[in-house]
C-alpha cells in the first residue's frame, strides 16, 4: 500500500507538471465565444483551481490503478522496456489513429472550433504529454480498472470507459462556444473517439498503460504539425 501511494504520487506529479502548459493555454486563450485572447481573460484562480482537480482526479486514478489493475488480470502500468520492443507498433498504430483523427475529425473541426487548436507551438508541443498521461492515467487506469472491479468483465468495463472518454471529448467543444447538440460535430467526435479509446483500452488490457500511452502520444502529435500550419 505505501509502495503504490509513492508510485501515485510520482507519477501525478509528473504527468500533471507536463501538462501546466497545456492547462495555462486553456485558461489563458479559451473564452465563450472562441476568441484567442490573452490579458484580462487569464485568471490565476481558475488556473490553480484546473491544476488542483486535475492532482486530485489523476492521484486517485493512480491509487486505483496500483490496486486494482494487475488483480483484475489487466496490463498494469507496464513499463519503459514495453515502449523500446515494441516502438516500431506504436508509432504505427499512432500515426495512422492520428492520420485518421485528422482526416475525419481536424479537418472540419478546424473551421468550426479553431481556439480548439494551439497555433503557438510552445502550448501544442504539451498537448501529447497532457493526453498520453493525463487522459491515459484517468480513462484506462483510473475508469476502466474500477470499472471492471465492479462489472467484472473487461469488455464492458472498456466499453464504458470508451463512452466517457468520447462523452468528455465531444462536451469540451463547449469551451470554444460551440454547441454539442446532435450534429456533424458531436457525432463525428463521438465515434471517432469512442472507437480510439475502444482500442486504447484493448492495448491497456493486453499490454499495460505505457504502450497506451506511447500510442496517444504519437497520435496527437497531429497538435504540432497543425500548429506549424496554422
Amino acid at each position: 500500500m505505501r509502495k503504490n501511494m509513492v508510485y501515485s504520487v510520482i507519477i501525478t506529479l509528473a504527468a500533471v507538471l507536463l501538462a501546466l502548459p497545456y492547462i495555462y493555454y486553456m485558461v489563458a486563450y479559451s473564452t465563450p465565444g472562441g476568441m484567442l485572447v490573452e490579458g484580462p481573460h487569464f485568471s490565476w484562480p481558475d488556473f490553480w483551481a484546473e491544476v488542483g482537480e486535475l492532482l486530485l482526479v489523476v492521484f486517485i486514478a493512480c491509487l486505483i490503478g496500483f490496486a486494482w489493475s494487475k488483480q483484475e488480470g489487466l496490463g498494469g502500468l507496464g513499463s519503459i522496456v514495453d515502449l523500446k520492443r515494441n516502438w516500431q507498433r506504436i508509432m504505427i498504430y499512432g500515426l495512422f489513429m492520428g492520420a485518421l483523427v485528422f482526416i475525419f475529425g481536424d479537418r472540419y473541426f478546424m473551421k468550426i472550433a479553431p481556439g480548439f487548436y494551439p497555433t503557438r507551438l510552445k502550448f501544442a508541443l504539451f498537448i501529447p504529454f497532457y493526453a498520453a498521461l493525463v487522459e491515459e492515467i484517468f480513462t484506462r487506469f483510473g475508469a476502466m480498472t474500477l470499472l471492471v472491479k465492479v462489472f467484472r468483465n473487461k469488455h464492458v468495463a472498456n466499453i464504458l470507459a470508451a463512452l466517457i472518454f468520447a462523452i468528455g471529448h465531444v462536451t469540451m467543444f463547449q469551451v470554444q462556444g460551440v454547441i454539442y447538440r446532435l450534429n456533424y460535430i458531436t457525432f463525428c467526435s463521438f465515434i471517432l473517439n469512442f472507437g480510439i479509446s475502444l482500442f486504447f483500452g484493448y492495448i491497456y488490457w493486453r499490454k499495460g498503460l505505457v504502450t497506451a500511452m506511447g500510442i496517444h502520444f504519437v497520435a496527437n502529435l497531429r497538435y504540432v504539425l497543425i500548429a506549424m500550419i496554422l
